[in-house]
């Protein structure tokens, strides 16, 4: 198995989950991980790998595997692990991803929000929010920031620009990752990561991580098109990336063959037996065996 992985942690896109599968892996095999001197999960975001300083030192001659929350840049990855690592991460359908974020980040309070559904108020005008100045840029292209797209880009002045900005992003992102995982189809993206690692398929079982339907908090069935137009205009980055790389996953998992959707259904077979012996009292049952 392959064991040098950057994974770029993109909030609020079941990166947590996948952060599990990772610390297992790299617990049951004694591997290093790159953190901050805090041991704090968010404490190498955003800029932190750039002060070597405030890490803890590896295991070895070099970490293994890079899984908290950090913005991607590629050269301080390198030095912390190796240049042949892995680079994976992980994407979200942008207006789900939306409709989580915006209570996760308490944005009702931070924008003064007072109406019945703040929610839909936001996307009636997300311009006027954004003069505000308190932070809403993490509903404007939050997982291409995550993916290391600079802030400045997404100011005002650079609008004009934005068509040819979104398609030199998209090209570097697909140069130098390895695999962009798809939250919405998360089953065909771990077997596609497990293919990818050389691991084996106990190694990707999973157990949802930090679950909690954040945006469930606010209706979203009954919001219109027209203000699913204006965020898909507004957070128009992020979802000419999300469109790229769900395409780009496909193809990739046509070009697998049979093979990848027997081995898909073995492991949903397997998975589900694991999560009712979970939810069980498994002190009276016996052990599962898993077969690859």
């Amino acid at each position: 198995p392959k064991t040098k992985l950057a994974f770029i942690k993109v909030h609020k896109a079941a990166s947590s989950t996948i952060m599990q599968i990772l610390q297992r892996f790299g617990y049951l095999r004694k591997l290093s991980f790159v953190q901050h001197i805090s041991r704090d999960v968010n404490g190498l975001y955003p800029h932190g790998l750039s002060k070597p300083n405030f890490l803890m030192p590896p295991q070895g001659e070099s970490h293994d595997i890079l899984t908290y929350h950090t913005v991607y840049d590629r050269p301080n990855i390198e030095r912390l692990l190796t240049p042949d690592a892995k680079f994976v991460t992980i994407l979200r359908e942008p207006f789900k991803h939306f409709a989580s974020a915006f209570p996760f980040y308490g944005y009702k309070k931070i924008l003064n929000v007072t109406a019945p559904n703040p929610l839909e108020a936001f996307l009636e005008n997300p311009g006027f929010y954004d003069n505000l100045n308190r932070g809403v840029y993490k509903t404007k292209s939050p997982m291409a920031m995550d993916l290391g797209l600079p802030l400045r880009l997404l100011s005002p002045s650079y609008q004009n620009e934005i068509a040819n900005t979104t398609r030199q992003f998209i090209n570097k992102i697909s140069q130098e990752f390895d695999l962009v995982m798809i939250s919405d189809h998360f089953d065909e993206s771990l077997v596609l990561f497990k293919r990818l690692m050389c691991w084996d398929l106990k190694d990707i079982l999973y157990y949802k991580y930090n679950n909690y339907n954040y945006s469930s908090q606010y209706d979203t069935s009954k919001i219109s098109q027209k203000l699913r137009d204006n965020h898909k205009e507004w957070d128009a980055l992020d979802y000419a990336l999300y469109e790229h790389f769900n395409d780009t996953l496909w193809k990739k998992i046509a070009m697998e063959g049979n093979s990848f959707v027997q081995e898909l259904a073995h492991f949903r077979d397997v998975e589900l037996k694991m999560r009712v012996h979970c939810n069980s009292d498994y002190s009276a049952l016996e052990p599962i065996v898993i077969s690859e």
